[in-house]
């Protein structure tokens, strides 16, 4: 198959699958029913499984694919178990301790395969674990995260087949109101892009060397989060300031996300369109300042 075919199936599989699984009858429980409101009408959580299966479909009969591209989706172990602990959360509901263990044991047992110092781990996991949950904060308006996730991949050497992906994911969920990521998309991709970018460099050294313009690059999501730390970590004067207490407030969901904040100024298309903007502007500055994300 040429580069054109492919590219374009892999455009068209992921919304037709999104569509399929978003019609699945409702006695199918493997999809979560996801409540319409006012403005968010109802769907299913199905975005995550439509990227998952491209991808596996990818690997099994795609036999040809550029070494970067190999390279960029080379370590499996650590975003399919990212995937498989949103698909949980989807439809059983989890608490956020207990999600944010899980999530580390992922990311130690991935770790714990890689040579580096203790303090070098120590930082892969808090930036790691940003990176996850930051792209979990931004999926707040349909859309958003697949149309960013689609300007980061497709800046990435290697990350092209991704970035296909995402632009059908985009137009399913902006075409298809009843399509949604779901946790198990926006833990995917989030581990899928840290996973993808750790691997594009030499050895974990170079990629702490450069954890500045890497922040850059994911200048969105380290900022969602930072934000919602700082406005929900406040203590009232009665309250006691413990472990537990501090880490329920910064858990606890809110409507004040950056994109949040845009909407209710410029409306939800112009949001999606001032974050991919802001975010190619911040990976055109990482480029600068990183050598090795060049290729």
């Amino acid at each position: 198959m040429t580069n054109t075919s492919i590219h374009t199936l892999l455009f068209v599989l992921p919304i037709l699958l999104s569509i399929h699984f978003a019609n699945s009858p409702k006695n199918k429980q493997i999809f979560k029913q996801r409540r319409g409101g006012e403005k968010t009408p109802q769907g299913k959580l199905v975005g995550g499984w439509a990227i998952m299966l491209t991808l596996f479909f990818s690997y099994i009969f795609f036999q040809d694919l550029t070494p970067e591209t190999q390279d960029f989706l080379s370590i499996p172990q650590l975003f399919f178990p990212f995937f498989l602990l949103g698909v949980i959360d989807d439809l059983n509901g989890m608490k956020a301790g207990k999600k944010l263990f899980y999530q580390v044991a992922i990311l130690v047992f991935f770790l714990s395969g890689i040579e580096t110092t203790f303090p070098n781990a120590i930082l892969l996991l808090v930036f790691g674990l940003t990176i996850v949950n930051g792209f979990n904060f931004i999926d707040g308006i349909n859309g958003l995260l697949p149309a960013i996730s689609f300007v980061l991949f497709s800046q990435l050497e290697g990350g092209m087949i991704v970035a296909t992906i995402m632009l059908g994911i985009l137009y399913a969920s902006r075409r298809h109101k009843e399509v949604y990521l779901g946790d198990s998309g926006s833990l995917l991709l989030g581990a899928l892009a840290f996973s993808g970018l750790f691997a594009s460099f030499e050895n974990s050294n170079t990629f702490i060397s450069n954890l500045m313009p890497i922040s850059l690059f994911f200048l969105l999501p380290i900022a969602d989060v930072l934000w919602a730390v700082l406005r929900r970590a406040t203590f009232g004067a009665r309250e006691k300031k413990t472990l537990k207490g501090f880490f329920k407030k910064i858990s606890t969901p809110d409507e004040k996300h950056i994109h949040h904040l845009l909407k209710s100024r410029y409306g939800e298309h112009a949001t999606i369109v001032i974050c991919m903007l802001l975010t190619w502007v911040a990976t055109e500055i990482a480029f600068i300042y990183s050598t090795p994300l060049q290729g």
